[in-house]
């Protein structure tokens, strides 16, 4: 992922960790991130470290103060002060006031929340605004508040920072909670059971990113470190939830290693994204901006280019892509919008560039056998789905199994996405049911 710049009021922005032996952490988390340290700033920063990844800050160290070692996450705040002074009121308790750090790195405080969660605030200064890497490995790529009393936490916190909490699944009011800033998921909540000892206090947890868990553990262990939790799946990007489709994080990750064995005297390439404005396009974008970030060498550049789903005409944005002058365009879009992508692409000279469409966009009958000569040429990475109305598969045994269901039902064949839905719907099914039968299913 590009480096971060500024964050967004109400986003977490910044996390360090308390050891009563600062060298020896830091030679921990150099063994299992493979981080950097910089010097002991002296006396005036409290002897204050930042962990350093590809040079860049992405996290802290400092002396023990009081408690146990433990990380601190930080919520940024457009003003410091302003948001300070309503802890109390809310039923927080503000343990230091806000301070200036130095060499102009920002203001900060720290609070407990009403349940007894420690956190700080953060309003970044001319030097330093957070971290510079985030969700890629070796990085931050999740905070999440472990509590008892969840409906107190979200109101205060609701209340204190604007944030909206959410239920993660509607269906279950009382699972895993959402914060979100601005419509998108920044933190989670998760509720602390009988599971959790009852010494354990209300505590917000850092998760990082890492390339392969099992190797990570290992380096943990080998540094010293310990294993609380084994690893285990979260609900989220389980494998059993995907479904015939692929997922769209691992179809950029196709794209960008297409590019880097068939590009080759063409490398670093500018690669363009039509990105449409809902979590399918922001997966796509999410997906191709890592790749970027751990290959510099493959992409120079990615430039986003959004739209609305429900947009008339592309005209606009698709002369913008054409504008940036690109090695590589990418359609990341889905459902009407791909009609319109395929056609404007030709339209603003796009035909003689490398083009890749989703595939959400590759039903031949849907999208590109009306597109006609603009669909010539393109690249997708997809899965095993066939359209059901396509003649070519009208003796396939999975295409007659699903006009079958489909005539069974009394719904008529001919309409596409009768089709899609039992692609989707009858793997899904027999997936849960297989899953059900399993140990912990």
């Amino acid at each position: 992922m590009p480096a971060m710049t500024s964050y967004r009021h109400g986003v977490p922005a910044w996390v360090d960790v308390s050891s009563p032996d600062v060298e020896a952490t830091l030679d921990f988390y150099r063994s299992v991130f493979g981080w950097e340290a910089t010097p002991d700033m002296g006396p005036d920063a409290g002897g204050y470290r930042f962990f350093l990844l590809h040079g860049q800050p992405v996290a802290g160290a400092g002396p023990l103060q009081d408690g146990p070692p433990s990380w601190t996450t930080y919520i940024n705040v457009a003003d410091l002060d302003d948001v300070a002074g309503h802890v109390a009121e809310l039923g927080g308790a503000l343990v230091v006031p806000p301070m200036d750090l130095p060499n102009d790195s920002g203001r900060c405080a720290f609070d407990f929340d009403p349940t007894g969660g420690f956190f700080g605030l953060f309003q970044a200064g001319a030097n330093r605004f957070g971290a510079a890497l985030v969700n890629e490995p070796g990085t931050v790529a999740w905070n999440e508040l472990n509590v008892r009393d969840v409906s107190t936490a979200t109101a205060f916190y609701d209340a204190l920072i604007g944030w909206t909490t959410s239920a993660m699944d509607p269906g279950e009011m009382d699972g895993y909670k959402l914060v979100n800033v601005s419509g998108r998921p920044v933190a989670g909540v998760m509720a602390m059971g009988d599971d959790f000892p009852p010494e354990v206090p209300t505590n917000w947890t850092t998760y990082f990113a890492v390339a392969d868990l099992a190797d990570t553990v290992n380096r943990c262990t080998d540094a010293g470190g310990s294993v609380i939790m084994p690893a285990f799946d979260t609900p989220v990007g389980h494998p059993w939830t995907t479904g015939t489709w692929l997922s769209y994080a691992t179809e950029a990750q196709l794209w960008g290693e297409w590019i880097e064995a068939n590009l080759t005297d063409r490398l670093p390439v500018k690669v363009v994204g039509l990105v449409i404005a809902n979590h399918f396009g922001r997966a796509f974008e999410q997906g191709i901006e890592r790749f970027a970030a751990a290959h510099p060498d493959v992409v120079s550049e990615f430039v986003s280019v959004g739209h609305e789903p429900m947009d008339p005409s592309l005209a606009d944005e698709m002369g913008v892509v054409a504008g940036e002058d690109p090695d590589v365009f990418i359609a990341m879009t889905v459902g009407n919008p791909c009609l319109p992508a395929v056609q404007e692409a030709m339209s603003n000279g796009l035909s003689g560039i490398t083009r890749f469409v989703p595939s959400p966009c590759g039903d031949p009958m849907g999208f590109m056998v009306p597109a006609g000569e603009a669909a010539e040429g393109w690249l997708i990475a997809r899965g095993a789905m066939k359209s059901s109305i396509d003649p070519a598969f009208a003796a396939d045994p999975w295409v007659s199994f699903v006009n079958q269901t489909l005539t069974e039902a009394g719904l008529d064949v001919s309409v596409r996405f009768y089709g899609i839905e039992v692609n989707d719907g009858w793997v899904l099914v027999e997936i849960l049911r297989v899953a059900a039968e399993l140990e912990g299913g």
